[in-house]
């Protein structure tokens, strides 16, 4: 799989001074291999959905929107809500991803965050069930790639993340009717942001990519940089530091001895990400502010 949603290219000069310098543990832009950009986080950005958030970071920038829609549990699933990922690529992102490839890429991409950020023991599907075998909560996570700049999946995983955190849940009661003919029972939907409920994000991960470059490790990749990368590790944290989810990407192997060391320093950035992102949401919504602009500098020492 691709890192990024374009296909990058890069000469062979400048790739050479790329790797001299993460060699010697520089980048071109001045970060340590294990220095993050800063983000831009941007919440309540779509009136319409239940909750929204647009994520830049350099070059990359990602919109999020989440819908609640009361639906009907799937069979053999009749205690659980439903809980989807979908991923588009804007066609000004590159034109090497439209059509069919950019559909195939968007497809694997949402595949591969849900099977990392959102297996069930992540997302509660219970807590989305309404009444058994008749009605649930169907929440609905659509992702567009306006712009890739490089270290794409993470920073889908942070829009994701502050998207859920922005969403309500309305409130809704089950009404029994007196239906003499046996109907099913009846829904009365209080849609007042003030009487819904809170999505929960309490385990929801976010993504840290490693790439491997001359036997160094980067994070937080731009563009020219995963052009360089010779393999990657996706790595999916929880808020406690916990590695959820692994997956590698790339031909060439990866050093086991070099795992430990790379998965606790995935560790330690999630973790930062997390908290500064949930910091900066939180005293947004104490002073009842909908919307955030505001930077996450994060150097993940």
């Amino acid at each position: 799989m691709a890192l990024s949603a374009t296909q990058h290219e890069i000469s062979a000069a400048e790739k050479r001074f790329l790797e001299d310098g993460i060699k010697q543990g520089f980048r071109n832009d001045g970060r340590s291999c294990v220095d993050y950009r800063p983000l831009i986080v941007e919440s309540g950005v779509i009136p319409s959905a239940s909750g929204s958030a647009r994520v830049r970071s350099a070059q990359t920038d990602v919109l999020c929107g989440v819908k609640c829609e009361m639906s009907k549990p799937e069979p053999g699933h009749e205690f659980e809500g439903m809980f989807k990922i979908e991923v588009e690529c804007s066609p000004s992102v590159s034109p090497d991803y439209e059509g069919r490839e950019g559909e195939d890429f968007s497809t694997t991409l949402a595949s591969l965050l849900e099977k990392m950020c959102a297996p069930s023991w992540l997302v509660d599907r219970r807590s989305l069930c309404v009444l058994p075998h008749h009605y649930c909560w169907c929440v609905y996570v659509d992702v567009m790639v306006l712009n890739s700049g490089g270290n794409l999946l993470d920073t889908i995983s942070v829009a994701i993340r502050a998207a859920l955190k922005d969403t309500i849940i309305p409130s809704v009661e089950v009404v029994v009717g007196d239906d003499e003919e046996g109907g099913p029972p009846q829904l009365e939907v209080d849609d007042r942001p003030t009487t819904g409920r809170r999505f929960p994000v309490e385990k929801f991960p976010v993504c840290v990519t490693v790439g491997q470059i001359c036997n160094r490790y980067v994070w937080d990749m731009s563009l020219e940089e995963e052009a360089c990368c010779e393999a990657a590790l996706l790595v999916a944290v929880d808020p406690q530091g916990k590695c959820v989810g692994v997956h590698k990407t790339g031909d060439t192997t990866i050093d086991a001895a070099a795992v430990p060391q790379v998965m606790q320093q995935s560790s330690r950035a999630g973790v930062g990400l997390i908290q500064k992102l949930d910091e900066l949401l939180d005293t947004k919504m104490q002073a009842g502010k909908v919307a955030v602009a505001n930077r996450l500098g994060f150097m993940a020492e």
